[in-house]
């Protein structure tokens, strides 16, 4: 008797009881969008660096200009280096900034950089640590880096490893020059 009326298939929109089919979460991009000039978003490690590099390398001459105008006036010159510091130090904030938010840490974090120990360390973790490979709280994941970007963070890494040998060979060059006369 079973076999000869088949039991009726009800659609799922035709009963109460049918899970829902809302989307209850939003739909995220797989990666985020960068955006230098904000403290919204993810950045990665080589990212940071490579921006650090671009940052630096932008503030050399506006330093210089600023320089140049305080040779001409002090007061001027003096504006132009605050002005400028400012500046550079408010762009630095917001890329480390998005480095924290990549390791998934609240921006407010990037004030421990302050204290005077402490900050050196914090600033290496920050170097080290990677970032979270899925979405956290702060967005998707950045997306891949660009061999620009994987040239200027080596640049910037190799800049530090000729000033700490710098640092250490030129005392010691110096202690043999001055043996010699």
């Amino acid at each position: 008797m079973l076999a000869e009326n088949p039991p009726e298939v009800v659609s799922a929109a035709a009963t109460p009881y049918a899970t829902p089919k809302a989307a209850v979460a939003e739909t995220l991009p797989e990666f985020g969008e960068l955006k230098a000039f904000t403290t919204d978003g993810r950045i990665g490690r080589l990212r940071y660096l490579a921006w650090s590099m671009v940052l630096m390398l932008a503030c050399l001459p506006l330093f210089g200009i600023a320089g140049g105008f305080f040779a001409a006036s002090e007061i001027l010159g003096g504006l132009l280096m605050v002005v400028v510091g400012i500046a550079v130090a408010v762009v630095g904030i917001m890329i480390g900034v998005q480095r924290l938010h990549d390791i998934g840490w609240s921006g407010w974090l990037l004030l421990v950089t302050l204290v005077p120990i402490v900050g050196g360390v914090f600033s290496l973790l920050m170097f080290i640590i990677p970032g979270s490979t899925a979405a956290n709280r702060f967005g998707p994941p950045p997306p891949p880096n660009s061999r620009a970007v994987k040239i200027l963070a080596l640049l910037w890494v190799a800049i530090i490893v000729i000033g700490i040998v710098a640092a250490i060979a030129l005392p010691a060059y110096m202690g043999y020059a001055d043996a010699g006369l």
